[in-house]
């Protein structure tokens, strides 16, 4: 499904190379494409307003849709971070047209960014739940599907920048690449 279509205003293109900010009230993501990409906007956007119900900020796939990301950007609640990706994948299911990006996607992952000095693990039931089901649309399995992100400005003195199988520190000089 082409977002710059349908949600023209929600849709953001990025060539190979572009590098944006996503920002959310208390954490920020820098990314730089590696590849084309649309960057859209879902909580209240594509998703519209439910009440008592939040979903995750941002969706990002390939131009081509084969790979996925559900982005939510956390201040500490890792948690509510899951429900949100979660509920957002839900929605997807049941919209005809959005169930046909899931049902085209070869990798799905969902990515929890925080500011904290520690990213917890997100081995809450909510965490085991999302990983599940991202697992379930995915059609590569060797890669984790749940990864958690520490975003800082900068690198403290000893820090590096950290890329494991289930977390990652990025900053601006060293942003997610997708």
């Amino acid at each position: 499904m082409d977002f710059s279509i349908k949600y023209p205003e929600y849709t953001e293109q990025l060539n190979v190379g572009d590098r944006r900010t996503l920002r959310e009230e208390k954490a920020v993501l820098f990314i730089k494409a590696v590849q084309p990409l649309q960057v859209v906007e879902v909580d209240k956007k594509v998703i519209p307003e439910r009440p008592n119900q939040k979903m995750c900020d941002y969706f990002i796939q390939t131009t081509n849709g084969r790979d996925i990301n559900f982005i939510e950007l956390k201040g500490i609640d890792m948690e509510q971070a899951c429900k949100q990706i979660l509920k957002s994948i839900e929605y997807f299911e049941t919209d005809r047209e959005l169930q046909e990006v899931l049902n085209h996607a070869e990798t799905a992952k969902g990515y929890i960014v925080s500011r904290q000095k520690h990213v917890p693990g997100l081995l809450v039931t909510s965490g085991k739940k999302l990983q599940s089901k991202l697992q379930k649309i995915s059609r590569k399995r060797d890669d984790p599907h749940l990864i958690s992100i520490k975003c800082v400005k900068n690198l403290i003195r000893n820090e590096t920048p950290v890329k494991k199988c289930d977390h990652m520190i990025v900053t601006n000089d060293y942003p997610l690449q997708l």
